[in-house]
C-alpha cells in the first residue's frame, strides 16, 4: 500500500520503497548518500524510529524500520527528502523534487519475512552492480550487521584519504601521514554512517549460533533462488503484504 492511504500499525516493521522522480539519479557521489543517511539518523533518533536495515541506490531506496507511533514514518521520509531534495538542488542546480511523493511501505509479517527482507536488501546492491560480495557495496546496511558495527562506507572513505596524502608525501612525513590516517580509519569504523537498532527476528535467529557474524555472513551468502527473488522483489516495490513465507524462503531453512 502507499503511504499515503495506508494505517501504520506501531510496533510493527515495515519495508519502505521509494525511487528517484522521471528516472533521475537519486545519489551523484559518496556525500549524497552519506548525506542522505546522516539525516536520516538524526530523525528516527528524534522521533523513536528503529532502523534495522538500509539499502540506497543511484535510483532508489530501501529502509527496514518499526515506528512507535502511527504518523512517525511518514513524517520522517516527508522530512528526510524534503532536506535532502534541498541539499540536491543547491549542489547541481536540479530540481528539488528528488523522490516523489509515491512511496510504499511493505508490512512484514512474521520473522522469517523479516529475515528474509533484511537480506533482500543487504544482496541488492551487489545483484544491481553484479558484484562478487555484498560486502562490496558500500551503501547497505550489510557490513554492520556481519562484521560487527563496522562501516565499509566509512573505512573506503578513510582509505581514500590516507592514499590522496601518500601520494603527497614522502619518507617520514609520509610514515607519519600512514599513522594518522591508520587511527582515523580504527575511529571512522568504530562510527557507522546509521545506527542500526537489532529486531527480535535477528536476535532469535543468532541466539543459539556458535558465531553469530560468521553465521549470519552465512545466512546472507546462501542467497535466494530466482524465483523467490523475484517474488520479493514484487512484493516490496508494491507495497503487498509479506506474511509467513513459503517452504523455499531462506530464512526457513
Amino acid at each position: 500500500m502507499t503511504m499515503q492511504t495506508m494505517t501504520l500499525e506501531p510496533g510493527s516493521s515495515y519495508c519502505c520503497y521509494f525511487s528517484a522522480a522521471n528516472g533521475l539519479s537519486c545519489f551523484i557521489d559518496d556525500d549524497c548518500y552519506e548525506f542522505y543517511l546522516r539525516r536520516l539518523e538524526a530523525l528516527c533518533n528524534r522521533l523513536s524510529l528503529r532502523l534495522h536495515a538500509y539499502c540506497l541506490l543511484e535510483h532508489e531506496v530501501f529502509l527496514l524500520i518499526t515506528p512507535m507511533t502511527p504518523r512517525a514514518l511518514k513524517f520522517c521520509i516527508d522530512s528526510v527528502s524534503r532536506s535532502y531534495g534541498e541539499y540536491f538542488k543547491q549542489r547541481f542546480n536540479r530540481p528539488s523534487l528528488v523522490f516523489p511523493k509515491f512511496r510504499c511501505a511493505t508490512r512484514i509479517g512474521s520473522d522469517a519475512a523479516f529475515l528474509d527482507c533484511q537480506k533482500y536488501l543487504e544482496i541488492e546492491g551487489m545483484h544491481k552492480l553484479n558484484l562478487c560480495h555484498p560486502g562490496a557495496y558500500h551503501w547497505s546496511s550489510y557490513t554492520q550487521h556481519a562484521f560487527g558495527g563496522t562501516s565499509r562506507s566509512e573505512f573506503a572513505r578513510g582509505q581514500r584519504a590516507r592514499q590522496r596524502m601518500m601520494r603527497n608525501s614522502s619518507g617520514k612525513f609520509a610514515n607519519k601521514c600512514d599513522s594518522l590516517v591508520t587511527s582515523l580509519n580504527r575511529q571512522l569504523v568504530d562510527r557507522p554512517l546509521a545506527t542500526l537498532d537489532s529486531h527480535s527476528a535477528s536476535a532469535r535467529y543468532l541466539q543459539s549460533r556458535p558465531d553469530r557474524l560468521r553465521d549470519y555472513r552465512a545466512f546472507i551468502a546462501k542467497g535466494f533462488s530466482g524465483a523467490y527473488h523475484a517474488y520479493l522483489q514484487v512484493k516490496l516495490r508494491h507495497g503487498a503484504y509479506l506474511g509467513p513465507l513459503k517452504k523455499n524462503s531462506s530464512a526457513a531453512a
